[in-house]
Order: structure tokens, then sequence, then C-alpha cells
């Protein structure tokens, strides 16, 4: 616990002490469900980030997930090569809003139509909200996502939402 307080407080001084008493810096807890750095990655600290990373973070797609800024995102890249993942549930998390963070994530070569755990692709998952970003399905459809993906468990009807390469302002039921 008192290391995700250090990371969050991005005092890298305090982490090297922490990991020279001992803290183990990949921590998978109860207490502390998210690992060290995913919780840097969310507050968007990239010197502490990379600190944790060169000390043996484990920096897997859960952490680019809940990546809050282009900088982090490019961060996590270079230590990483994400873009294999055939799977990815960063463009599924970015793609429910954000649309900065869903081009830089398709610019590092993310396929557009990566599957998620449940089955769905980005497209899916940005059209399944209560209302879907303009920006984000856009830009999923510019980069080529397939407005026929459907899985067993979608109810979503993309044509529905989006018309041409646009979505609608208010989906329709």
């Amino acid at each position: 616990m008192q290391l995700h307080q250090a990371a969050e407080l991005g005092s890298i001084e305090l982490i090297q002490i922490l990991l020279d008493r001992g803290a183990d810096i990949n921590i998978d807890s109860p207490n502390c469900p998210e690992s060290v750095l995913k919780t840097v990655a969310a507050y968007g600290n990239c010197d502490t980030a990379n600190f944790l990373i060169e000390h043996g973070a484990k920096n897997d797609e859960d952490v680019l997930e809940r990546a809050s800024s282009t900088d982090i995102i490019e961060l996590l890249t270079s230590h990483n090569d994400y873009s294999r993942l055939t799977k990815c549930g960063a463009l599924h998390a970015h793609g429910r809003g954000d649309g900065t963070l869903v081009a830089c994530l398709l610019d590092k070569g993310f396929k557009v139509d990566a599957i998620d755990s449940s089955g769905d692709t980005p497209l899916l998952s940005a059209c399944g909200v209560d209302r879907p970003s303009p920006e984000v399905v856009a830009l999923l459809l510019r980069n080529g996502a397939d407005i026929a993906a459907r899985t067993a468990r979608s109810f979503i009807h993309i044509p529905s939402i989006v018309k041409g390469d646009t979505p609608c302002e208010f989906p329709l039921d």
C-alpha cells in the first residue's frame, strides 16, 4: 500500500527507499488490486512509470488500459511491443471516449478490429455505451473497423448507430 501511495505522489525517492527495504514492485494483493505501474499510468506520471519499468515493474496490457495520456502510451510502448497482441483491451477501454488515446494506439500499430475478452471489437465497445463518442467511432471507421462485426452476446446493431462514417448524434433503438 505504501508503494502505491508513493507512486501516486510521483515520489521516485520514496519508491526507491521502499524498494531498498524489500517492497515488491509487482505486488498483487486484495488491498491493492492494481499494480503500482498501472496506478502510475492512470495518473500519467512518465518519470515514475519509467523508473518503475527500469526496476522490473510488469508492463503488460492491463497497464496500457489505464494509460491516461499519449505520453504514457509512448513510454509504455517503447518498453514493450504490444502491437503483436490479437486482443487489445486498451483500444476498448479508451474507445469508450478518448479519441486522442485511440488515435495514438492505432498509430502504434494496434489492430482496429482486435477483440477483447468478451469477443467484442473496439467499434462494438465504442458503440455499446450510452452516448457513443462521434470522434472515436469515426476514427475507428476511418481506420477500417468492420461495421458488420458482431458477437454472440452483442446486441448492438452498428448500422443503426452509424450512417456512412459518422455516428448518429442519438443512437436509434
